[in-house]
């Protein structure tokens, strides 16, 4: 059925460095999860948070030197955290009968990984950076959903402000 569907296509997407296309079908996978009230969490979040898992699990310490799996490893990291923003950015279809937003289950499921990441990649400007917009994202679509599950972010990016300076924590406050 299109559940099955779903999942094989974002796996084998997610098979590829392509992100583009990874963005691609997850926008298209999400679109079609939520207009047929399919389980988006299972079925298209669950297979990039495994990969994700993964990758983040194949990272060093912080303050161990990045071996080329490493730099691979932070690579496809990155390219995961931006197939779930895409993901979060499309599941914000109105829910007309009663049922919860579509994002509610998703946010519980991403938040402790987003946590998890934070802490083993602080000193990866561009992974914060995507932590960041995915955060934001949260925020656009569902804020009273996300605001409990985001708490501890505002302190992590005003202390992130005043070591780095970076824009993408100005950002991050024009949105929350």
């Amino acid at each position: 059925g299109l559940q099955e569907c779903l999942r094989g296509l974002i796996d084998t997407t997610l098979s590829s460095d392509d992100e583009e296309a990874m963005s691609l079908v997850a926008e298209g996978c999400t679109r079609l999860a939520v207009q047929h009230q399919v389980r988006l969490l299972d079925d298209v979040v669950h297979p990039v948070l495994l990969r994700a898992e993964e990758a983040l699990k194949m990272l060093p310490i912080a303050g161990a030197v990045l071996s080329e799996q490493g730099a691979l490893a932070l690579q496809a990291l990155g390219r995961y955290l931006h197939v779930l923003q895409v993901i979060l950015r499309f599941c914000d279809a109105p829910t007309n009968d009663g049922s919860p937003h579509p994002a509610a289950q998703i946010i519980g499921a991403v938040s402790p990984f987003l946590e998890r990441v934070s802490q083993r990649t602080s000193q990866f400007d561009f992974i914060f950076e995507k932590l960041l917009g995915i955060q934001q994202q949260l925020l656009r679509n569902a804020p009273a959903i996300a605001a409990p599950h985001l708490q501890g972010t505002v302190k992590y990016v005003v202390e992130a402000f005043e070591a780095k300076q970076q824009a993408a924590c100005l950002e991050y406050f024009s949105t929350a």
